[in-house]
C-alpha cells in the first residue's frame, strides 16, 4: 500500500497524499503546524502551552480548510470547484495588476 496516489491527468496535476491530501493541502498543513510548534514554544515561556496549541491548532483547521473546501457548483459566478485559496490568489493578483482592457484607453488608440 504505497502513500501516494495519482489521479489522471486529464483532470488535475496534484497528486493525492494518504488518499486524503493534494500537495497544496499538505503545505498549508505543515505551515500550520509550525505555527502550532512556535505559538507553543511562545506560549510556553509563560506557562500557557495549551492556550498556544489550541490556537494554533485553530488556524492549522483552518488553514488546511481554506486549501481543500472548493465552492460548491450552484456557485459558478463566485468560482466554482475553485479552492477558497485559489479565488483569493485570483483576487491579490488581480488587485495589483488591475488595468482595462479597451482600445484607446490610456492614449493606446487611433489619432483624428
Amino acid at each position: 500500500m504505497g502513500l501516494r496516489h495519482q489521479i489522471p491527468s486529464e483532470f488535475t496535476d496534484e497528486d493525492r497524499w494518504f488518499k486524503f491530501f493534494t500537495k497544496t493541502t499538505l503545505k498549508y498543513l505543515i505551515a500550520g503546524l509550525v505555527i502550532t510548534y512556535l505559538l507553543f514554544k511562545l506560549f510556553g515561556l509563560i506557562g500557557f502551552s495549551l492556550i498556544g496549541v489550541t490556537i494554533g491548532l485553530v488556524i492549522t483547521i483552518g488553514l488546511v480548510f481554506i486549501a481543500s473546501y472548493p465552492i460548491p457548483e450552484t456557485q459558478y459566478i463566485k468560482g466554482a470547484n475553485l479552492t477558497i485559496v485559489r479565488i483569493l490568489k485570483r483576487r491579490l493578483i488581480r488587485y495589483f495588476n488591475r488595468c482595462i482592457y479597451v482600445k484607446g484607453y490610456r492614449g493606446g488608440g487611433s489619432k483624428k
